[in-house]
């Protein structure tokens, strides 16, 4: 089976931020961010006359500066790394994977391959717990996940299709 992808730096920027926020540091994050905002508006209702400009200036660090920082870095790096504009073709076989750009080929066997997972606009292809190719969701048929599932299932390979 093919898969033909290409990325546009909106998608890649997309991508990164929901594998950012997959991660379960940046969900700790900003629950605590969640609780240092909570907990400066309760102490501004509760007593008027406090400073809580340090509570507000931690809950915005800590909800919106890890969006940022991937915004940003996911900009640079699509900018700075021409592979990530190529067209991409991804070949799932019985016996591995196949990656191939204009300026490239990667070949996994089905056991490097660490897991492969779907949301709702992307699957992403792991290659570890920190690193995936992502695939928009739009470049994908319902019938190409049915067999892509299914080869994955063959090879006992992790994955929520």
């Amino acid at each position: 089976m093919t898969i033909n992808s290409s990325l546009t730096k909106a998608q890649y920027i997309s991508a990164s931020l929901v594998i950012r926020y997959r991660r379960i540091t940046t969900l700790v994050y900003s629950l605590l961010g969640i609780f240092f905002l909570g907990f400066a508006v309760y102490s501004k209702v509760q007593f008027p006359e406090m400073d809580v400009t340090s509570e507000f200036i931690i809950a915005f660090a800590f909800l919106i500066l890890p969006v940022v920082r991937t915004y940003f870095s996911a900009m640079i790096n699509f900018n700075s790394n021409q592979r990530l504009t190529e067209p991409v073709q991804y070949i799932f076989s019985d016996d591995n994977l196949c990656i191939k750009g204009e300026s490239f080929t990667t070949q996994f066997t089905w056991e490097k391959v660490y897991k492969v997972t779907q949301t709702k606009n992307w699957v992403f292809v792991w290659q570890n717990r920190l690193a995936a190719n992502p695939i928009s969701k739009q470049d994908i048929s319902t019938d190409q996940i049915l067999e892509l599932r299914a080869i994955l299932a063959m090879h006992g390979v992790k994955n929520n299709l």
